[in-house]
């Protein structure tokens, strides 16, 4: 692959740095450095669990266990530098080693110190201090507060410069999320989300059906296959700084999601969760109870508007030919509706001993909609598993498999065999839900109508029999490998993958007015993308006052998406909904896949911890672009 002059004088420019940072001598072969002690508060009530013990300018290090005691194993060479004890929530400590072999602090309690560390591109962790650009982050906390069955829900109102809309009310409804705002016209304006490093999908393959009867469906997008209970943190990256390492799939800015995980040397924890939430119409539209159907003042049960009579108890003929009084019923939309509900079990295990860690969770989700015959059942499990084998090489792996099956989505839009937007537009005043639920359908097998034309369909026969069934089936997750080469120098090798796969099915039964004979839409869809990160991490202290970090690193993602689809009209047997049952059937496949490849490189520059100078960029060569002309950089 070609690349471009600019990107060629950029990387070079990185790799030029590598010299004059690995030029300062390695320390020399020798009998390791073995440190032990405990670490307390400063009050000395209790100690101090997870607190991170690092050689300064390194990346060697450990933590302490659930007495507070730690051990940490060191390169010969290293009596001459110093250990770093950080907790979130107290002061950082900075104590030389002076060649001591047992290392005794005591930490002092800091509620600044909180937010002391970010989580940013590529699950590189930072001080807050250190980033010239705009973050945000939410904790699990804030997004448990309310649990529902999309997590991008629960962020809307806690970041700011982030609108977060939500696209219907159907159960497992999807939620759109923009940062600052819309950014193209001619292309969608959402983030990219990463999980631990590894971008994951959010596409809902939206917008596939065209015929007008059928309708669009929001079967929501796959964001929300994120479960808030496995989620320690989100960080939200707003700007092109902040998501340079991302390319331009990142314009957009980026969501970076960090999963729960064990603590090492911690006895294992049993954790249980429930909740329960009711569901009801926010707001209908105001509808009048004055005036019956008709024209210029004069009765027409073929109509559904309201220029007709006033309403006065007359006695008319209703739908059926019966003789009744003409009254309103001011209830006949909202008594349509019924409560939906939430339910939210989850259950997790997490523990570890000094060199591993674990956590396995479970959480089932249930939903039933306002709108009759919609539900929603969802099953995920999680697992975060890391191992430390010596104090050079960990690996840690992660995996998520989710599982959503759901019933009685309806299309969005005006059309007959549709709601809810048929039902406020066109039901007549004097029809009460009592006569619709009673005349669902006509002796002759067809929807029973709510006019005289018989051409709007009956609001319990489309929920009873017609709308979008869908399961799908998700796994994601990634595996990584990190290697102290020396105490300046870190590698890390990451993979991670997210399969998809969906299969719908939109019924319009037969008997539907405005589609008599009936109609299915059969379709399958597979979504996968695989990801690859090799990092090279360089981080040293030049002189006294004078700090590098450099970080270089290469990707490979590769996304293919299928869809195989079969369009089935005219149905001879009422209710099988088989290929060979139908007239008609129009099969259609789409299959496309693209490559990326990029090169990348973070180089930060730090005086006295307190001033600090970036500079990131990003190479691509994509599958997507013509041979001769595949190469862009992203500053």
């Amino acid at each position: 692959m070609n690349r471009s002059p600019r990107g060629r004088r950029v990387i070079l420019a990185l790799l030029a740095l590598l010299p004059a940072a690995l030029s300062s001598p390695v320390a020399a072969q020798g009998a390791a450095v073995v440190i032990t002690g405990k670490v307390t508060a400063a009050d000395g009530t209790r100690p101090l669990q997870g607190v991170n013990v690092v050689l300064v300018g390194s990346r060697f290090g450990t933590i302490t266990n659930a007495a507070g005691t730690y051990r940490v194993q060191l390169p010969a060479g290293s009596g001459n530098g110093s250990l770093s004890f950080r907790l979130l929530g107290f002061k950082a400590q900075t104590v030389p080693i002076q060649n001591r072999t047992t290392i005794d602090v005591a930490l002092e309690s800091s509620p600044t110190a909180l937010t002391d560390v970010v989580v940013t591109a590529n699950a590189i962790v930072r001080e807050a201090k250190e980033l010239g650009y705009s973050t945000a982050i939410v904790q699990t906390e804030q997004l448990n507060t309310a649990r529902g069955a999309n997590v991008l829900n629960n962020l809307a109102g806690k970041v700011a410069g982030v609108r977060i809309t939500q696209q219907s009310g159907t159960v497992g409804g999807g939620a759109k999320i923009v940062i600052r705002g819309v950014n193209s016209i001619a292309s969608a304006s959402e983030p990219l989300f990463v999980v631990d490093g590894v971008p994951i999908s959010n596409s809902s393959f939206f917008g596939t059906e065209t015929e007008i009867v059928t309708g669009g469906v929001d079967v929501g997008n796959r964001a929300q296959d994120l479960n808030p209970d496995d989620i320690e943190s989100m960080s939200v990256l707003k700007g092109a700084a902040a998501s340079a390492l991302y390319g331009s799939r990142a314009r957009n800015g980026v969501i970076v999601v960090t999963t729960k995980r064990g603590r090492a040397g911690k006895k294992p924890v049993i954790t249980y969760n429930a909740s329960l939430r009711a569901d009801n119409v926010f707001r209908l539209p105001d509808l009048q109870n004055q005036w019956a159907q008709g024209n210029l003042g004069v009765y027409n049960r073929d109509l559904a508007n309201g220029w007709g009579p006033q309403i006065s108890g007359q006695q008319v003929q209703n739908l059926l030919g019966e003789t009744v009084s003409l009254q309103a019923y001011p209830n006949n939309v909202s008594d349509f509706f019924r409560q939906g509900a939430t339910n939210i079990q989850s259950l997790s295990v997490e523990g570890g001993t000094e060199a591993s860690d674990y956590r396995l969770g479970g959480t089932w989700l249930g939903q039933t909609g306002i709108v009759p015959g919609m539900e929603l059942s969802r099953y995920t499990v999680a697992l975060n598993a890391g191992q430390r084998f010596t104090n050079k090489l960990q690996a840690r792996v992660a995996a998520n498999y989710v599982r959503t099956t759901s019933d009685g989505r309806p299309s969005q839009g005006q059309n007959t065999p549709n709601l809810p937007v048929q039902l406020l537009s066109s039901l007549p005043r004097t029809l009460s839900t009592d006569f619709l639920r009673a005349n669902r359908v006509t002796s002759a097998g067809i929807a029973g109508s709510i006019d005289g034309t018989g051409t709007s369909n009956n609001p319990y026969w489309v929920t009873d029999n017609n709308g979008l069934d869908n399961a799908v089936d998700r796994l994601y997750g990634n595996a990584n490998i990190s290697y102290d080469w020396a105490p300046w120098l870190n590698l890390t090798f990451r993979a991670g993958t997210d399969l998809a796969s969906e299969n719908r099915r939109f019924v319009t039964r037969k008997g539907t007015r405005g589609r008599l004979q009936g109609e299915f839409d059969t379709q399958d869809l597979a979504d996968r993308e695989l990801n690859t990160d090799f990092i090279a991490t360089v981080q040293r202290q030049l002189t006294g006052n004078l700090g590098l970090k450099t970080i270089l690193g290469h990707n490979f993602n590769k996304r293919t998406f299928r869809q195989q689809r079969v369009f089935s009209q005219g149905l001879n047997v009422d209710l099988l909904y088989t290929q060979a049952n139908a007239a008609v059937n129009t099969a259609t496949n789409v299959r496309s896949e693209r490559q990326l490849y990029g090169a990348y490189g973070d180089v930060g520059l730090s005086w006295k911890n307190y001033l600090f100078v970036n500079v990131t960029g990003r190479n691509d060569w994509s599958s997507t672009l013509p041979v001769n002309n595949n190469s862009y950089f992203y500053p």
